[in-house]
């Protein structure tokens, strides 16, 4: 709507658009390999060590793996948002703009906003985090993790 209403006169609307459009394609598939692979097993390994049981195996060895990779997506989010802000000029809404167009620039200040305190959660606590339940448990994860593949392999 404001794209229609403003692009005329503001053409970085489109572009701001795309951004968006970009950032939301990025963010879709990270957020579903956070809650379906890479959360539960942070859970599992909580579970683990208050139970004092072993941290369990899992498909992608350590979570150093698949947290390299969140890390390096909530880099180019951040890249993705820093675009956007510097397209919008800060998320200012120009003297001609709309309360449409002062909602979208509103909406979009406070989704950076959450977008870096969910980055900053993650990246420097929940990730040390897990970090720190392997490496405490190291042997028990090793030991696991070869228990596992000896059991999978059965036959080979």
């Amino acid at each position: 709507m404001v794209c229609s209403r403003h692009g005329e006169n503001h053409p970085e609307l489109f572009e701001a658009r795309m951004t968006f459009y970009q950032l939301k394609q990025d963010l879709i598939p990270h957020m579903l390999k956070e809650e379906q692979v890479l959360f539960p097993y942070i859970t599992r390994m909580e579970e683990a060590g208050r139970e004092g049981r072993a941290i369990p195996p899992s498909y992608f060895g350590m979570a150093r793996n698949p947290v390299r990779m969140m890390m390096t997506e909530h880099d180019t989010a951040g890249d993705l948002l820093r675009q956007l802000r510097g397209v919008t000029k800060g998320y200012t809404t120009p003297p001609d703009g709309c309360v449409s167009y002062q909602t979208l620039c509103q909406a979009l200040a406070a989704f950076e906003s959450h977008m870096h305190h969910h980055i900053h959660l993650e990246n420097n606590i929940l990730f040390p985090r897990a970090f720190e339940m392997e490496e405490n448990s190291a042997p028990d994860f090793y030991k696991s993790a070869g228990e596992f593949n000896e059991q999978r392999c059965i036959g080979h």
